[in-house]
C-alpha cells in the first residue's frame, strides 16, 4: 500500500466506479491527513504501476471508467466548489474497465492529461472515442484542501459528440470477459481457461454461470454469491476446466443467472491444436541365426491413445496396428531395418523416428581338436585343445545335449580321471551379447592308457670279469621299450651297456 494511502471506494483503479456522460457527478475530494513519508514525496498517492503522464504527484486519487456507446468527442468538465488545484489523466482505449490497470495504463495509451494549477475548470478532451472501448479517468486532489469534486460530459448531445453507454451505470452489465486458456495437456487432451469477468450492478442472488458454449458437450462452472455485500465482486477470476482441444474458435458466455436482473455477455477466443502424437522405434540388435528373437520397440509420447501406426522392414509395411497404450513391443527374429511409416491418434497424424536393424549372426562351426590325441598313463588329468576361431569362444560339457557347463576357452584341463571319458565342446559366436551357440557339439576323447609292468623279478647271476650275462625281461604290454641300469654294491655303475 503506498505512503498514507486513504482507501476510498474508488481509490484505485480496480475498484474505478462506471461514469455515464448525461449525469453530473459531485463528491467530497478526498483530503491526506498523513505526513509525507521518510525522505520526502507525496503522502496518500495514487498506486505504482500505471504511467500518469504530465502528472509529478498523484495526491488523493479517485478512479473512474466510461465505456463508448456512440463513437464521437468526448469532452469532460472537471471543476470544484473551492476552486483549488485539482488534477487529472485520462487513458483509452482499453479492453476492459479494469483489466488493464497495471500494464495496460502506459504512456502511449494516455488520451487527455493536466497538471495545471490554474485551470478551473480542468477539460478533458477524448478525441474520436471508439464504440465498445473503454476510457479511464483519474482525479487528484493536488492542493489537499476539502472541496467538493464535480465532472459530467459538457459537450453531451451537442453535434459530433460521442457518448457513453449509461446502461452500466443503471442495471446490471457485465462489461468484459477476458479468456486466456492454458496449452492442450498431452495426457488429457483438454485445456483449462483461466479469466476475469468485469460487470457492475451485479444482482444479489442467482449464480453468475461462465459457458463454453462451443465444447462438446458445453463446459459450465457456476459462481455462487457472496454471503453478504458485495454478492459479487468485480472483476472477478474465474478458471473453466477441463475443455477438449480441437484448434476452433470457441465462444464464451457469462450470464447472471437472476431472472428478475439477467445480463449477460459473450466473447470469443481461440482454442489450441489437440496435441499429435510422436512416436520413436529403437531396439532390435544382433540374434543368432538359429530362431532366436529379440524386441523392437515403439513409444509414443506428445499426445493421449489410442493410436494407429505401421511400421516397415526394409521398406515394406507390415500392416496397421491399433493400441491403446503408450509402447508396443515386436518380438522378432526377421532381419532388417524397422522403420515407422505412420502414426496418428483421432485428431491428426504425428511425426515419427527411428531405424533399427535386426542382424542374424550364423552359427559358428563346431570345435576342431588340436594336437591329439588326449591322453594319460595311469589315472589323471588329459588337456583337450580345440583349434582356435577368431571371436568364437568353446564352451566345454560333460554331454552332447544338455548336461554341465565344466570349463571354457580353447584349452580345457579334465578333472583326475581313470578310465577314458569323452567330453564335448561347443563353439560360441560372442559377437552377439548374449553369445551364439552351436548346438552340435564336438566329442574330445581323453584316452586313460595302462602302465606297462616287468613280468620277471630281479635276476641275479656271477660272472667272471669281462664276461657278458644274458638277462630275458618280458613286459605286461606289447611294444615295451625298456631302459636298464647296472648298479655295484656300492653304487657305482661300470663299464655297462644293454641290448
Amino acid at each position: 500500500m503506498p505512503w498514507g494511502k486513504l482507501w476510498s471506494q474508488n481509490a484505485a483503479c480496480v475498484d474505478a466506479l462506471p461514469f455515464c456522460g448525461s449525469n453530473i457527478y459531485t463528491f467530497p475530494a478526498s483530503v491526506c491527513n498523513k505526513p509525507p513519508p521518510p525522505g520526502g514525496g507525496t503522502a496518500c498517492p495514487a498506486e505504482s504501476g500505471p504511467c500518469y503522464d504530465c502528472l509529478i504527484t498523484t495526491p488523493n486519487p479517485v478512479w473512474y471508467f466510461m465505456q463508448i456507446g456512440d463513437p464521437g468527442n468526448i469532452i469532460i468538465s472537471i471543476s470544484n466548489s473551492a476552486n483549488k488545484d485539482i488534477d487529472f489523466v485520462c487513458w483509452g482505449p482499453l479492453t476492459s474497465p479494469t483489466g488493464e490497470c497495471m500494464s495496460g495504463l502506459t504512456c502511449s495509451k494516455v488520451v487527455s492529461c493536466s497538471y495545471s494549477p490554474n485551470a478551473v475548470p480542468e477539460i478533458c478532451t477524448i478525441p474520436n472515442a471508439l464504440s465498445g472501448q473503454f476510457y479511464m479517468l483519474m482525479i487528484t486532489n493536488y492542493a489537499n484542501f476539502p472541496t467538493n469534486i464535480t465532472f459530467f460530459q459538457s459537450n453531451f448531445g451537442q453535434p459530433g459528440a460521442g457518448n457513453t453507454n449509461c446502461n452500466i451505470v443503471i442495471n446490471c452489465s457485465i462489461l468484459s470477459l477476458s479468456p486466456v486458456p492454458t496449452t492442450c495437456s498431452q495426457v488429457t487432451n483438454t485445456y483449462d481457461v483461466n479469466g476475469t469477468v468485469e460487470f457492475t450492478n451485479s444482482p444479489s442472488t442467482g449464480m453468475l454461470m461462465i459457458k463454453d458454449a462451443t465444447a462438446v458437450p458445453p463446459v459450465i462452472i457456476n459462481i455462487p454469491p457472496n454471503p453478504t455485500s458485495p454478492y459479487f465482486n468485480s472483476p472477478l477470476p474465474f478458471t473453466l476446466p477441463g475443455i477438449p482441444c480441437d484448434n476452433l474458435v470457441h465462444t464464451l458466455e457469462a450470464t447472471f443467472t437472476e431472472s428478475a436482473n439477467p445480463c449477460d455477455f459473450s466473447t470469443v477466443y481461440q482454442a489450441p491444436a489437440p496435441p499429435c502424437p510422436i512416436a520413436t522405434i529403437s531396439g532390435g540388435g544382433a540374434i543368432c541365426d538359429n530362431g532366436q528373437q529379440t524386441t523392437v520397440h515403439v513409444n509414443i509420447t506428445g499426445a493421449p491413445p489410442p493410436y494407429s501406426f505401421n511400421y516397415a522392414i526394409d521398406g515394406v509395411p507390415q500392416g496397421i496396428i491399433n493400441i491403446n497404450s503408450y509402447t508396443y513391443d515386436i518380438t522378432t527374429s526377421t532381419p532388417g531395418t524397422y522403420t515407422l511409416t505412420d502414426v496418428s491418434n483421432a485428431t491428426c497424424t504425428g511425426i515419427w523416428s527411428g531405424s533399427p536393424v535386426v542382424t542374424l549372426v550364423s552359427l559358428p562351426a563346431p570345435p576342431v581338436p588340436f594336437n591329439t590325441p588326449f591322453f594319460t598313463c595311469g589315472p589323471g588329468p588329459v588337456t583337450l585343445n580345440a583349434v582356435p576361431q577368431s571371436n568364437i569362444n568353446v564352451e566345454w560339457y560333460d554331454a552332447a545335449v544338455g548336461g554341465t557347463s565344466i570349463g571354457t576357452g580353447n584349452s580345457f584341463i579334465t578333472p583326475t580321471i581313470s578310465a577314458t571319458t569323452t567330453f564335448y565342446a561347443e563353439a560360441v559366436d560372442i559377437t552377439v551379447p548374449a553369445g551364439c551357440p552351436n548346438p552340435a557339439r564336438t566329442a574330445f576323447t581323453a584316452e586313460v592308457r595302462p602302465v606297462p609292468v616287468i613280468s620277471n623279478t630281479t635276476i641275479a647271476e656271477n660272472i667272471c670279469s669281462g664276461g657278458s650275462p644274458t638277462i630275458v625281461v618280458g613286459s605286461t604290454l606289447d611294444q615295451t621299450t625298456f631302459s636298464w641300469t647296472a648298479i655295484n654294491p656300492d653304487g657305482r655303475v661300470n663299464n655297462f651297456s644293454a641290448t
